[in-house]
């Protein structure tokens, strides 16, 4: 069963985040960020430990900061969680804005035309499992409580998607609809 207006919501807002970090000029100093590289999270049943670490972009300071998850794109074969450096005003964008950004790396599913063992919901899965690791420890890496904005593009978005309407993913992960924000 959906929440009601949770999804919209959720979708909406990470749509909207996005499309003003990619066209919004930076007005104010881009803030010191703190980034930690291939941050482990446990994998759920079936994951690749080599597969699910993350990055933590934070910005420097002492204030626990909310969080962005950011998923990435690739048509569910390719990309990688290192894809948003190629975009640092999304960052620092939402560094300016007091708010740190994670960006997970998931199983890849297996190019058209050859056997496949990964699928969208394991991808989904994966995601979940990162989010039930920032819940449990974000704060020992300066994140705040609360509910996390979930980000994607393209089929990174698709992911985030399933998430915000279907529980079942979260709840394997130890996870309510309201770990999110939205």
């Amino acid at each position: 069963m959906m929440r009601a207006g949770l999804h919209g919501p959720l979708v909406g807002a990470g749509m909207v985040a996005f499309v003003l970090a990619a066209v919004l000029p930076c007005r104010a100093a881009a803030p010191e960020i703190r980034t930690e590289l291939d941050v482990p999270y446990t994998p759920p049943a079936g994951g690749d430990p080599e597969v699910a670490r993350m990055d933590l972009h934070l910005p420097a300071t002492d204030t626990p900061h909310p969080l962005v998850v950011f998923v990435h794109g690739g048509s569910w074969v390719g990309g990688d969680k290192g894809n948003l450096g190629k975009a640092p005003s999304l960052v620092s964008w939402f560094a300016q804005r007091g708010f740190a950004v994670a960006a997970p790396n998931f199983r890849l599913a297996s190019r058209p035309g050859a056997s496949t063992d990964v699928t969208y919901a394991d991808q989904a899965a994966d995601i979940a499992a990162a989010l039930a690791w920032l819940d449990a420890h974000g704060t020992d890496h300066g994140l705040a409580d609360g509910p996390v904005l979930l980000l994607g593009y393209s089929s990174g978005a698709h992911l985030v998607a399933l998430l915000a309407a279907d529980p079942s993913y979260l709840a394997a992960a130890g996870l309510t609809p309201e770990h999110l924000l939205g």
